[in-house]
């Protein structure tokens, strides 16, 4: 079910090295000329901070997001990659609707992807896919249809039939994008059954509860937690203690800062804090994609597109997670949608231009310099380093 567009390299360039998979835009859809192949597998060198581009695997039409499960000590060394199929087709399952896919990958080498299965999503434009904590279940979100559906993970890694799904369907119509109801990403909270899901569309924060037994999402327990009338919740990270949560707000431009409940890890009814990912002197027009936190929890990065940079904040308060400016640095390309913190490296890529840069991070300010090392990959959306 899979294709190999181009030869895996037939020796990895050094054992230390970690494999980087790219997720992008294979076709043009009219706002984004999609070029590429499939997912692209890169080794990076954690010293060097270089890329080597190792293959480039065919998946389906736009593997625009891609995550995926720790190695499977237990199975031969399995470890499993989920990516969605992010466009809007004639539904086979339900004849007359649109829908997008999700797709279950075994890594069977060294940047070697194979296909298990492909399922629908039973609505249009999935952007973003999640693995619970467990990694007995996936998330997918749909920007184009609205909604969240839950899909049980299989022994062998497969997807099996989607488990629930829930959907919305007015905006908040304060802005342009906001016509309808825009889920654009969930985020587990780690070691709880507890999930955020963005919805663009409407302003908000979903909460749901996962039923591991029943396999369903419960939206009852905790409320909806609003965000500020044209912000556009886009994409949350939790903090490494566990205990703050942050949501990049595209529309608006900032970031909102969520001391979580200690009671049960969920979101508070509002932001302790909201702040722009832009300079005060930026008078151009930007949106905000991407959102991490550093891995010692002292320093927050985000994305914008537009200002083309990558945001940079302190957190001045391990207790309640609140930031501070520290500045913006060039991702040296345009429209950075994706990029990811890996050791002392920040990789970003840049969809319109078709290049993925690599910067140092200072562990003692957070700024950071490019360390001259590119690599070229065409349309780049997502990029992802799994777990070990």
């Amino acid at each position: 079910m899979s294709v190999v567009a181009e030869p895996c390299a037939a020796a990895f360039p050094d054992p230390e090295s970690v494999v980087m998979y790219v997720g992008a835009y294979t076709r043009d859809e009219g706002w984004v000329n999609g070029t590429a192949k499939g997912i692209n597998a890169f080794s990076f060198d954690p010293r060097k901070g270089i890329l080597t581009h190792l293959c480039e695997t065919d998946v389906g039409i736009n593997p625009t997001f891609i995550r995926g499960t720790k190695v499977r000590k237990g199975q031969k060394q399995k470890q499993f990659l989920y990516a969605v199929n992010e466009i809007s087709d004639p539904s086979q399952d339900v004849p007359g609707t649109t829908t997008g896919y999700v797709v279950a990958i075994e890594v069977a080498g060294k940047g070697q992807l194979k296909v298990l299965n492909r399922l629908e999503t039973h609505g249009p434009g999935p952007t973003h896919i999640s693995v619970s904590p467990s990694e007995g279940f996936v998330a997918a979100s749909m920007y184009g249809g609205g909604g969240v559906i839950l899909y049980p993970v299989a022994k062998n890694g497969s997807l099996a039939p989607s488990s629930d799904a829930h959907f919305y369907t007015e905006g908040s119509k304060v802005k342009g994008p906001q016509e309808a109801a825009h889920l654009h990403s969930t985020t587990w909270v780690p070691g709880s059954d507890i999930v955020f899901a963005a919805d663009l569309g409407n302003d908000q924060i979903v909460q749901y509860k996962l039923d591991a037994k029943t396999k369903k999402f419960d939206n009852t327990t905790y409320p909806i937690v609003k965000r500020p009338p044209g912000s556009g919740p886009r994409h949350m990270d939790i903090h490494p203690s566990g205990k703050i949560a942050y949501v990049v707000d595209e529309l608006s431009n900032t970031i909102g800062v969520f001391p979580l409940n200690a009671k049960d890890t969920s979101l508070p009814k509002s932001a302790i804090q909201n702040i722009s990912t832009l300079p005060a002197d930026f008078n151009g027009t930007s949106s905000s994609a991407d959102i991490h936190v550093s891995a010692d929890g002292k320093f927050v990065y985000s994305s914008n597109r537009g200002h083309n940079s990558i945001a940079i904040f302190k957190v001045k308060s391990q207790k309640d997670g609140t930031l501070e400016w520290v500045g913006s640095e060039s991702t040296r390309g345009e429209l950075p949608r994706s990029f990811l913190l890996y050791k002392e490296f920040l990789i970003v890529a840049n969809q319109n231009t078709d290049n993925i840069e690599v910067f140092r991070r200072n562990a003692a300010d957070g700024t950071l310099t490019h360390t001259g090392n590119s690599a070229k990959s065409n349309t780049p959306v997502c990029l992802y380093i799994p777990p070990n």
